[in-house]
């Protein structure tokens, strides 16, 4: 036997034993990706406050040119928009299931999320230098991942789970969402574009980390 054959054929196989464990971590990590209520209703109602509360600069962004003769257009996308989110938010609040379309559409509010939370973080390393910069830099990583798995479908509608929220969990959320929100926004005067993913990133730790922590601590007490 050639030890230098045998030196190749043993790099070889683990090599294909390295891309077959990866191939498995990111197949499982594809699998786990359920966009449930919870996790859609912090998103929309994040975007939701951000537009209510910058409204004029909302505006001002999609329609520059109030005598453009795209304003009815955008217009009508800004009616699309929020309509969008508020369909994520009736199903928070609902016991109905989704049907099929109400899934795509709930995708779509996915994407634009996604999208519009990459390009407002890359903004904001424009003007900002603070350690609050981890949360956007954090939000462009996970944001572009999740658009290219959504653009080349191997994400789809199957992903938004059916399964209902847990109204504590959605009050809780609103709480903590909209604390962060006003304290970071009118507080320590943080622009939106900020203060967008230090919303979702506190909420979603706290929902996702915090409560099971404190739930476990609770339930060996109560034992």
């Amino acid at each position: 036997m050639n030890p230098g054959t045998d030196f190749a054929q043993h790099r070889d196989y683990k090599s294909k034993v390295a891309v077959r464990i990866l191939n498995n971590l990111v197949m499982k990590y594809i699998n786990t990706l359920k966009f449930d209520e919870l996790s859609l209703y912090g998103i929309c109602y994040c975007t939701l406050l951000g537009i209510i509360f910058s409204f004029t600069r909302f505006i001002e962004i999609l329609i520059p040119d109030r005598h453009s003769k795209d304003v009815p257009g955008n217009a009508l996308f800004i009616l699309f928009i929020i309509s969008l989110i508020m369909l994520v938010i009736y199903h928070a609040f609902s016991n109905r299931r989704k049907y099929l379309f109400e899934k795509e559409l709930m995708l779509l509010v996915v994407l634009f999320n996604l999208i519009f939370s990459v390009i407002s973080s890359i903004a904001i390393f424009h003007y900002k230098n603070t350690w609050l910069c981890l949360f956007p830099l954090l939000n462009i990583i996970h944001g572009s991942i999740l658009v290219l798995l959504i653009r080349f479908q191997i994400i789809n509608a199957k992903n938004i789970a059916d399964a209902n929220a847990d109204r504590r969990l959605v009050i809780e959320s609103t709480i903590i969402i909209t604390v962060t929100f006003l304290v970071s926004r009118f507080y320590f005067k943080q622009h939106f574009l900020l203060t967008y993913p230090v919303c979702l990133t506190i909420n979603y730790f706290i929902i996702s980390f915090i409560n099971p922590l404190f739930l476990g601590v609770y339930l060996r007490i109560k034992k």
